[in-house]
């Protein structure tokens, strides 16, 4: 993306808030530690009840430093908070406001290093979550909860999320079977004393999976990942209520592309190999939207679920152009709500830390040119994400202020159908002018099958050997084996490729070809021998598209070029 497509928001007083919204940018409101003298992080957690906006500054000098959550109306543009949250019996460096999660009456917050008072004995770090109830228009306390058992350093309450009846609370470094596999607590919050049902975790354990990072509940479905399942890969396990109990339905693991490797990639070599699916996720209906941040060295990406059938089905991936920098995080906070999506990225040293927009049409995720760059450099920017109907609200926890760590939050407002028209506007003139789109790339993952035939090449066909209008070939490693990929001619004027493998291709190849916006593409594939495949693409316009492989359950994303005659 070029500086000129983001909305920059360039101050650092207050005096100059209101001149950045009146400059057309969507920066509705700014909101400073409240207590600059006492604050600390402020805005490491955001949440909204659409009514109210709950901020946490886990280091807050009038909490004793234990952390404290401050609550204001979502509907003012106020600096002035309307309470502030804080129990009066944690110590320093409880971190109250970890994890925050609220309904119309109902709030549940984290403290995931409070100490614990278990029986007689004192639990370091074991971690607590209090749940409030609104009384008119101030929170009051109704209960402290903790895990049954409390061990030392669990850190129970780093995440939380509530419903009507249940809390489910984290604790992701729980050790179990001798690792830190992490479990997540159910309380019934029907009961007098919120009393203690079950603890959930994965039905096949694996050693240190982070289960419990990020938690989604509605009335009938829980959706809790765990980033480092499958050697930091990452999962998503998705439980359903059955008799009143909470049941593994399913394990959602994404379909990963397999990139093509460059000189980049090869310097960093080093590079840890996770994925880090759900790092982040956020569920609007029936749509599940799940960060991989450490996709592609770092580079990151958004999965995009739908239940169908009964069980959640992968149909899209949405990625930063290719290619693109290391290590920049796309897909570490995510927020969704009535078909706006919006994805965290916090950066690296080139790349500052930005909050990108996408809007849903047609079943496809469209990326719009409202995107939020960091004010200010390392200040968080992106850290914490939270979405109502018309409004987005951005943590800054790191933000300076007299030189020191206080934190802020941005509120943007937006429309929703002006975001949709936009992705509309921007995806038509991008396909007349050029096929890339520059805020973002997405691909289907849906494949179409090829039809297997033994038929010969056409004699109008053009050169069918590879020469020096094919592009480099791409080298392919599966079950040990390496094999080469050549696709030519690349760039082709008739929009006919070949690809020729040094192998045969599996029995059950799959191949789509797709704009860079996702959108199939019509074509006829052939098998004309065990290792070679031919693309003839209908009707396609000169530009760059995507063909996506799947051999031998490998997946591999490749682009082909088509010219003017």
């Amino acid at each position: 993306m070029t500086k000129k497509q983001w909305f920059v928001v360039s101050w650092c007083c207050v005096a100059s808030i209101w001149a950045a919204a009146q400059n057309k940018t969507d920066l509705q409101h700014n909101t400073t530690a409240p207590m600059s003298a006492t604050d600390y992080h402020f805005g490491t957690t955001v949440c909204s009840n659409s009514q109210q906006l709950f901020v946490g500054s886990l280091s807050n000098k009038q909490a004793n430093l234990a952390g404290g959550v401050y609550v204001f109306d979502a509907q003012k543009q106020s600096n002035k908070p309307q309470q502030f949250i804080a129990p009066q019996n944690l110590t320093a460096d409880s971190y109250f406001g970890t994890a925050i999660a609220a309904q119309a009456k109902q709030l549940l917050i984290g403290a995931s290093n409070a100490k614990v008072l278990h029986r007689t004995t004192e639990v370091a770090e074991g971690g607590s979550a209090y749940l409030y109830q609104k009384d008119h228009q101030r929170w009051k306390e109704v209960a402290q909860l903790h895990a049954p058992e409390p061990t030392i350093r669990e850190h129970f309450g780093q995440t939380v999320a509530l419903n009507s009846q249940y809390a489910l609370i984290a604790a992701t470094p729980k050790n179990t079977d001798g690792y830190p596999n992490g479990v997540v607590y159910v309380y019934d919050l029907s009961t007098p004393k919120c009393v203690y049902q079950q603890t959930l975790a994965p039905k096949q354990a694996q050693n240190s999976n982070e289960f419990g990072k990020a938690i989604l509940l509605n009335s009938t479905d829980a959706l809790i990942s765990a980033p480092q399942a499958d050697g930091d890969n990452g999962a998503v396990y998705w439980f359903v209520q059955k008799d009143k109990r909470w049941v593994e339905q399913q394990k959602i693991i994404p379909t990963c592309p397999k990139f093509e490797p460059d000189a980049a990639r090869q310097a960093l070599s080093f590079a840890p190999n996770a994925n880090k699916f759900g790092w982040a996720m956020a569920l609007d209906q029936q749509t599940l939207a799940v960060g991989a941040p450490m996709e592609n060295i770092g580079a990151g990406a958004v999965y995009i679920f739908e239940q169908q059938n009964g069980i959640w089905t992968q149909t899209q991936r949405l990625a930063l152009p290719y290619p693109t920098q290391a290590f920049v995080g796309f897909g570490e906070t995510i927020a969704l709500q009535n078909n706006i999506l919006w994805i965290g990225a916090s950066g690296n040293a080139e790349t500052p830390s930005t909050v990108y927009c996408f809007a849903k049409t047609n079943n496809q995720w469209l990326p719009t040119q409202h995107n939020y760059q960091s004010p200010t450099p390392n200040d968080g920017f992106g850290n914490a994400l939270v979405a109502t109907p018309n409004s987005l609200t951005i943590g800054a926890y790191s933000t300076l202020i007299d030189n020191m760590p206080k934190g802020a939050v941005y509120t943007y407002s937006y429309t929703p159908t002006d975001l949709l028209n936009e992705a509309l506007t921007q995806q038509a003139e991008s396909q007349a002018t050029n096929p890339i789109l520059n805020a973002a790339t997405v691909v289907n993952t849906q494949s179409a099958a090829i039809t297997t035939i033994t038929e010969q090449v056409p004699t109008n066909a053009p050169n069918t050997t590879p020469s020096n209008n094919t592009r480099p070939a791409t080298t392919l490693t599966a079950n040990n084996t390496t094999t080469q990929l050549n696709i030519y001619p690349n760039p082709s004027q008739q929009g006919v490729f070949y690809v020729q493998n040094t192998l045969d291709f599996a029995t059950d190849l799959h191949a789509q070809v797709s704009t860079q916006q996702g959108s199939p593409i019509k074509a006829i594939y052939t098998l004309l021998a065990p290792n070679k495949l031919q693309i003839q693409l209908q009707n396609a316009p000169a530009g760059i598209y995507l063909l996506q492989l799947n051999n031998n359950n490998q997946q591999s994303i490749h682009k082909l070029y088509v010219t003017q005659p």
